[in-house]
């Protein structure tokens, strides 16, 4: 949801292949805020269902948590799942 924060809290592996994709976040800044759906959640106009995993390394829950309680400040309609015994691909 927000490649910047996640980067910054993401194991160092991870933080390589983010690179190695999207080139360095403070110099290519603008790429990263543009791939972030979390910073435009504002433009989302129908209900939203977010589906994750508690034991996810790659997309902790905390994001989808944070994208969830930003859609529910904004007045927008959201529903999550949160799979408690699932990581990454379930």
């Amino acid at each position: 949801m927000n490649w910047l924060k996640s980067h910054k809290e993401a194991r160092e592996d991870l933080q390589h292949w983010n690179i190695e994709n999207m080139g360095d976040p403070d110099e290519n800044y603008d790429r990263w805020y543009n791939a972030s759906p979390y910073f435009f959640l504002d433009r989302v106009n129908t209900p939203l269902q977010l589906i994750c995993g508690a034991n996810d390394p790659r997309c902790p829950a905390v994001k989808s948590l944070d994208a969830r309680d930003k859609l529910v400040e904004l007045g927008k309609e959201v529903q999550l799942f949160l799979y408690a015994d699932e990581c990454h691909s379930f």
